[in-house]
């Protein structure tokens, strides 16, 4: 892929076998090295992001760690699927990791008593309802593209009612997304999988200073029968640790068939 800039981080050099159809053997690793500058005024953090160019229903998980400087952390931060009725005034609700890519967002509440959600993303945008059936309560966001990053829900015990209620909600949450590229791990690990895959590697975002240049190295195995073809899009993102979320900068398209 020729250099170009993608707001304010610049690919430099993008190299490896894959970026147009060839045969490669199963098992066999395939190195590509993108070549990355902050051409910026401020610090930026960025990672790979590879995906296939199919879309699959995935369902989200709670929590996971990172590693950032030799340090665990986490990425996602400690929450619970369950909720009691009535809340105690330190409940923070349910969180999830939306990744980019999803096109929808959904969320799944039971609960032992009539009860309601209210869910949103980290700014507040979009918000959805949860509206009761029975002890149940469902509601999706669908969009050419969800927002991505934190997402939170708050469950309610459904009213008007007499008197406080006792009672326990649980909450599930899937997106229908682009599938991530399994055969492939970076050296920076990709925060979006986390959301999805318990068995991800540590996310280690590349640090990039004003004016840094830096190379991201994506290694490929192969896996499946042969003639099985295989197309996806290497995204490089950047990570935001305030809001625990990230922004695409640039997708390059790749494929090849199992020989």
């Amino acid at each position: 892929m020729p250099p170009g800039n993608y707001k304010l981080v610049a690919i430099q050099s993008f190299t490896g076998p894959i970026e147009q159809m060839v045969t490669v053997a199963a098992g066999k690793p395939i190195q590509v090295k993108i070549k990355v500058k902050n051409t910026g005024v401020a610090p930026e953090s960025v990672f790979a992001d590879p995906r296939l160019t199919t879309e699959t229903d995935q369902a989200l998980l709670l929590g996971r760690r990172g590693r950032r400087n030799h340090q665990q952390r986490l990425v996602v931060p400690p929450t619970s699927a369950a909720q009691q009725f009535p809340q105690p005034a330190t409940a923070t609700g349910t969180e999830w990791l939306v990744p980019t890519e999803a096109r929808s967002f959904t969320i799944q509440q039971n609960a032992t008593i009539p009860a309601d959600f209210d869910a949103s993303a980290f700014s507040g945008v979009p918000e959805l309802y949860g509206s009761p059936r029975g002890n149940s309560a469902t509601a999706t966001s669908a969009a050419s593209e969800v927002a991505q990053g934190q997402w939170l829900a708050v469950a309610t015990a459904f009213g008007p009612t007499d008197a406080e209620v006792t009672g326990s909600a649980t909450l599930a949450a899937q997106v229908h997304a682009q599938a991530f590229d399994t055969a492939a791990t970076s050296n920076t690990g990709d925060l979006w999988r986390l959301s999805v895959d318990a068995n991800a590697p540590d996310f280690t975002p590349t640090l990039l200073a004003p004016g840094q240049t830096a190379t991201i190295t994506v290694t490929i195995t192969p896996t499946g029968a042969k003639g099985t073809k295989v197309s996806g899009v290497l995204y490089l993102d950047n990570f935001n640790g305030i809001l625990l979320s990230g922004d695409e900068l640039a997708g390059v398209p790749y494929s090849y068939t199992i020989g």
